[in-house]
């Protein structure tokens, strides 16, 4: 936050400077100020909800990962968790209403997803491809033994 400090601090600067020119009232310092103040708390407001979304996203990756690792797609991890505007889903809409039931699965009986994150398309499409590799329930019994083991770590 050394840039909202940093922010705070030009600003009172420029105030004070403005403040001995003859075009200046107290009103209008009053208002510009308390306005930026505004901004710049909603600016660390949107700044803290980002850097909460990267880390959500970079936590459930990291989660999807570790499980892939573990079923042996050592060299095949990134490529299934790599999903961009150039991916698609089967044609096959069985593969895709069984990936979807499954991911479904995976958000009401494992800990994947942190709260709060709800549903991704992204995963949609891993769970996707791992039901057309007939990987997809390895995943799921996986996913939920990985929670249980954890449920008793914490007990």
């Amino acid at each position: 936050y050394t840039f909202l400090s940093v922010s705070t601090k030009c600003t009172q600067n420029y105030l004070v400077r403005r403040k001995h020119t003859c075009t200046h009232t107290d009103t209008e310092t009053k208002t510009v100020y308390f306005m930026w103040c505004v901004y710049l708390q909603e600016w660390e407001k949107l700044n803290y909800d980002i850097h909460t979304l990267c880390y959500a996203k970079r936590e459930v990756r990291s989660r999807w990962k570790k499980i892939l690792l573990q079923l042996g797609y050592q060299r095949e991890v990134d490529a299934l968790l790599c999903v961009n505007t150039q991916s698609w889903y089967s044609p096959d809409q069985e593969h895709l209403s069984r990936a979807t039931e499954l991911l479904k699965q995976l958000l009401d009986h494992t800990s994947l997803f942190p709260p709060g994150t709800g549903h991704q398309n992204r995963y949609l499409h891993v769970m996707d491809r791992l039901v057309s590799l007939d990987s997809a329930e390895d995943f799921i019994r996986l996913s939920v033994t990985e929670r249980q083991s954890h449920l008793r770590e914490s007990l």
